[in-house]
């Protein structure tokens, strides 16, 4: 383990919700500790829900990669806001 999380983004709205969400069972079922978030919700590498309280994106993926369980990350941004926030919040 490199200290790392593997960090991914998905743009748009209930179409990269989808996205995401094969993308994180894809990983999930090789193995990989992946969690998959947006400014509303977030679920952990076993498919649980968890209370975070942020809505920001920036935020949620700051806590979420101070975490040592997450191996890798998929985050759905749904304005260009977000995307930059993600964009910062990874550097």
């Amino acid at each position: 383990m490199t200290g790392r999380a593997q960090c991914s983004g998905v743009a748009g709205g209930n179409v990269a919700w989808t996205s995401a969400e094969m993308e994180w069972e894809a990983l999930r079922s090789a193995g990989v500790d992946a969690f998959l978030t947006d400014g509303y919700r977030t679920f952990d590498a076993k498919g649980r829900s968890l209370a975070l309280i942020p809505t920001d994106v920036a935020l949620r993926v700051r806590a979420l990669l101070l975490r040592q369980d997450v191996q890798a990350l998929i985050v759905v941004t749904r304005s260009a806001a977000d995307q930059r926030a993600l964009e910062i919040a990874t550097r």
